[in-house]
């Protein structure tokens, strides 16, 4: 009965649902953006867990990596015999520059990282290479390993040639990779970069491992205490700049949610209660023979609730679909390259909880004409329509 109450007024009922669909697809799409922002931010500093990043006293760090500055590469010999360190690996981390565009950015959609070959383990861990591909024969080869992005973007595969500043470097293999850096990046060894780049005996980070028992807090202390110039970065330390960025996020991400809430709830109740009012006829005949108010009452926030759940399905459905062409926008990725990973973007937690807030909100807002039903006088309503 609830269903067919529904569709008599088939257009009514579409519009209320995609209305609700809209504004669902926004939380939805707000909100897993965001959340998959701020996880890339966040696994940007997982690459170097528990180890300490030195740079130029001065450089801002976004997370793990510098944006500008130098070290000389004297200052790795320096940190190598020091007491509690265990490994010390120079980097050049160097944004694209034709993208960022001179604009600062928390994720730069190209990088390129150089460093050396033997230590590439600290960057990515045991992450393979697609079949086909090997990884450069010598630090001194003109021979580069790239992300899975880059690759289905530019059509490349082992073999092919790149321009990167009029050097022609020879793309050996392309990383087997989800990680949102990772597929993005240019990966060629230390001394290649440094020529590439001009950047002659320069980097511009070193991952310093702790020996075991050597703390790294006590480490940096250490390294920015014995060396002049550089600053020592832990965990806690990498990640003051992410704090602001997730707090403002969550802010806003609550903020949308609670206004779009508040239009679906208002968009309910008013279609509940016009619907209503045209069926108070054949609530007082339910009730003349028999029918109790509860059972009413009970069926109007079954219609109500039944809004709310097909309009959250629609929605979260559209929303999953924008999240996916928002991140491949934002981040220069194809969307097929992104499409495997929705669950990830939009996790079933998520849907889960936007669903049940949906239908829960839809069944609350049903209670305002199931209130007004149960302070009607069935006598008048009758005396009146017939």
């Amino acid at each position: 009965m609830c269903f067919n109450n529904l569709l008599r007024r088939k257009a009514r009922t579409f519009l209320c649902i995609f209305g609700i669909a809209i504004a669902i697809m926004f939380i939805v799409a707000v909100g897993a953006t965001s959340s998959r922002y701020i996880a890339v931010l966040k696994e940007m500093n997982l690459f170097f867990t528990g180890d300490v990043v030195v740079v130029a006293r001065g450089v801002i760090v976004i997370q793990a990596f510098p944006i500008g500055g130098a070290l000389h590469e004297d200052t790795v010999e320096t940190l190598r015999p020091m007491n509690g360190v265990q490994a010390a690996i120079p980097m050049l981390f160097i944004p694209n520059p034709s993208e960022t565009d001179g604009v600062l950015q928390l994720m730069p959609q190209n990088v390129t990282i150089g460093m050396p070959l033997e230590d590439r383990s600290v960057l990515i861990g045991s992450a393979p290479l697609k079949p086909d591909g090997r990884w450069p024969s010598t630090d001194s080869s003109p021979e580069v390993v790239v992300g899975p992005s880059l690759a289905y973007n530019y059509n490349l595969t082992a073999g092919s040639v790149v321009n990167i500043r009029d050097q022609k470097l020879t793309v050996t293999g392309v990383l087997e990779t989800r990680s949102a850096l990772l597929s993005r990046t240019i990966l060629m060894s230390l001394k290649l970069a440094q020529k590439t780049y001009r950047y002659n005996m320069l980097v511009n980070m070193i991952v310093v491992k702790p020996e075991n028992g050597f703390s790294s807090e006590d480490l940096a202390s250490k390294i920015e205490f014995e060396i002049e110039g550089v600053k020592a970065l832990t965990d806690s330390e990498r990640n003051e700049l992410l704090v602001p960025v997730v707090q403002e996020a969550e802010l806003f991400n609550m903020g949308i949610r609670t206004i779009l809430f508040m239009m679906s709830f208002m968009l309910i109740a008013a279609i509940s209660m016009m619907n209503m009012f045209e069926r108070r006829r054949d609530f007082a005949t339910l009730h003349a023979i028999g029918a109790s108010k509860f059972s009413i009452i009970r069926m109007v926030i079954t219609e109500t609730s039944l809004l709310g759940f097909f309009g959250g399905i629609l929605g979260i459905v559209l929303g999953a679909i924008t999240s996916v062409l928002i991140v491949s926008y934002y981040t220069a990725t194809s969307p097929f390259l992104i499409f495997p990973d929705i669950l990830t973007i939009v996790p079933p937690y998520l849907m889960t909880e936007i669903l049940i807030s949906t239908v829960a909100l839809a069944s609350i807002a049903g209670v305002i004409p199931a209130i007004a039903i149960g302070r009607t006088r069935i006598e008048e309503i009758l005396r009146s329509e017939y």
